[in-house]
């Protein structure tokens, strides 16, 4: 799959909003929804690199893979872990739990206790994507192209289920509403539902009738509950926990569109907006956003105690950003463009993405 500039914007979109949601600014109560359009995302542009490659041998069709995958992901989330485990080290703090960060299991145990060691929270969805494509690559080795489609809308059914199944069975524990793996499937495969229909001439129809389905649903879900009450998980999870589903089915429709666009060559006021120069470089760095943002809030929030500057302050949120900028800028250029070089020189059949994959 060629690299499509307007889906970068989309993924800058995607990490800015997080990056509000976790500023607290107000009105940014429903940030959090970055990260199933990052999973919306990432199955659509992963799925179809894997359906172009699977005529290759096995071997070097996983192999290629997880060797992207590795060196894409990996050595910045280890590095983070680092950084992370020195300051509880240096503070004094406990790095109780670190074990489930380096197995790549940190969303269960988030999911279980609730807490964690440092500023890592954000990782949980690293790792649910990633036990998602120790799976994957095997699915859609071994399915038959022609049934794929009618195993896809199954599992997607099946992950709205078991999400208020686990919810139900944690004892109403809203941590394990959102971050298992099998909660954050449907915005995965439905990704990947369109990563495989993407050429069909259904597809604009049903991306069309998708996405009125999606903004009604949600619409209602916000009404309904109120925005505040997106803050927190236990806000809303037991009103609408519907709703990841209901945004993953209106963000699948737009990454779909926007393919639909570039490949017809059609020119579109959304797909320009998108093809935005900023939003297009906060996507090219939007992998170091997303890891570093939470500690330079941190560290700004600490230096602007001494200053007397109010963490709720415009001047706050807008040197926090910029300060996260600077940072993530920084760990691409200095630290991850080398492994992406690697990735290039190494790359024998799979290519994955330039960007944040969650």
């Amino acid at each position: 799959m060629k690299h499509i500039r307007t889906l970068d914007g989309v993924r800058g979109f995607a990490v800015i909003i997080v990056m509000l949601f976790h500023l607290e600014i107000p009105g940014f109560s429903l940030g959090w929804v970055g990260v199933p359009l990052f999973f919306c995302l990432s199955g659509f542009l992963i799925t179809g690199i894997l359906l172009e490659q699977k005529q290759q041998p096995f071997k070097e069709y996983l192999g290629g893979f997880l060797l992207n995958r590795l060196l894409r992901i990996f050595p910045l989330f280890y590095a983070y872990l680092l950084v992370n485990y020195l300051f509880l080290k240096a503070t004094g703090q406990s790095a109780a739990g670190y074990i489930w960060f380096i197995l790549y299991l940190q969303n269960l145990y988030i999911g279980i206790t609730g807490t964690t060691p440092g500023f890592v929270i954000q990782t949980w969805s690293l790792a649910a994507e990633e036990q998602f494509y120790w799976l994957w690559p095997l699915a859609i080795f071994f399915l038959k192209e022609r049934v794929m489609v009618k195993v896809f809308i199954p599992l997607i059914i099946f992950s709205l289920l078991a999400r208020s199944f686990i919810y139900h069975a944690s004892g109403n524990n809203p941590y394990m509403f959102n971050a298992t793996l099998l909660s954050c499937t449907d915005a995965l495969i439905l990704g990947a539902l369109f990563a495989k229909i993407k050429d069909y001439k259904s597809a604009p129809r049903v991306a069309f009738w998708m996405l009125l389905a999606g903004i009604a649903l949600s619409a209602y879900a916000v009404i309904t509950t109120g925005l505040s009450a997106f803050w927190l998980p236990s806000g809303w999870v037991g009103k609408c926990g519907y709703l990841p589903t209901s945004m993953a089915m209106v963000f699948t429709a737009i990454i779909f569109y926007v393919y639909h666009w570039d490949k017809h060559a059609i020119s579109n006021p959304l797909a320009r907006v998108l093809e935005n120069k900023f939003l297009v470089y906060t996507g090219k760095i939007s992998y170091g956003l997303y890891m570093w943002h939470l500690a330079c809030f941190f560290a700004i929030t600490v230096i602007g105690r001494k200053f007397g500057v109010d963490n709720h302050s415009l001047i706050f949120f807008i040197i926090a950003l910029l300060f996260t900028y600077l940072v993530s800028t920084l760990s691409y250029y200095l630290f991850e463009v080398h492994f992406l070089k690697l990735k290039r020189k190494a790359r024998r059949t799979v290519t994955s993405p330039n960007g944040i994959v969650l």
